[in-house]
């Protein structure tokens, strides 16, 4: 369900109403459009809360296709090599992995695969 109000001002409030979410998206007039100001998420009527990612160092490989021995010397025994299909073993099972996905070791030694354009967004290469 879609909720408009108008205020005096020409602000406009826009709220999306649905069993599970309420969203708020308030808008201030700026010539012929509208501006959007704000954006309030709310799940349950709890507004939802933001967190930036602490800078955390990382290490990672990237499978190529073809350094199945660097990847085995990077994870150890948590690497599974089958006739047609790599993997690792993560805190929530085994893993598969496609050519270009990188294997990252978290903050508690605990190993997990990342997509090529999640990692390159997430990460930059530290330079010592």
């Amino acid at each position: 369900m879609k909720i408009t109000k108008t205020f005096t001002d020409d602000t406009q409030e826009i709220s999306y109403v649905d069993k599970n979410t309420f969203n708020t998206v308030c808008y201030a007039p700026e010539g012929k459009t509208m501006k959007l100001v704000q954006i309030e998420h709310y799940v349950e009527g709890k507004k939802i809360q933001k967190f930036r990612k602490k800078p955390v160092v990382i290490e990672a490989v990237q499978w190529n296709g073809n350094n199945v021995s660097e990847l085995f010397d990077f994870v150890g025994k948590g690497l599974l090599v089958g006739k047609d299909f790599i993997g690792i073993e993560t805190l929530e099972g085994h893993m598969k992995i496609s050519v270009n996905d990188w294997i990252i070791r978290g903050v508690k030694g605990e190993f997990y695969p990342c997509k090529p354009e999640i990692f390159d967004e997430t990460y930059e290469e530290l330079t010592e």
